[in-house]
């Protein structure tokens, strides 16, 4: 049976609130640098829905991607895992 977000307790307090990998990218000025701030600095892994934390977000599928989200703060992030959880509005 698929795990489906919003439920409560689905995740079993395994999702958590972290700061996005950088991306590598080209810079004519200064050769391969960390990209931070291409995309929103928090995201949500949810080792329930099938989320491997060891992965970046460019190499989860589309699916885990969505629970991942793009949360540019803390507070929005916190907002989006408790509705992934079933634990908030």
């Amino acid at each position: 049976m698929a795990v489906q977000s919003g439920v409560p307790g689905h995740d079993h307090d395994t999702a958590i609130i972290r700061l996005r990998l950088g991306a590598l990218q080209d810079d004519p000025r200064a050769g391969r640098v960390w990209d931070w701030a291409s995309i929103g600095p928090y995201e949500i892994i949810c080792p329930a829905c099938g989320d491997d934390a060891a992965l970046n977000y460019a190499d989860v599928p589309p699916e885990i991607q969505d629970v991942r989200g793009n949360h540019v703060t803390l507070r929005d992030a916190r907002a989006a895992l408790a509705k992934h959880t079933g634990k908030g509005t």
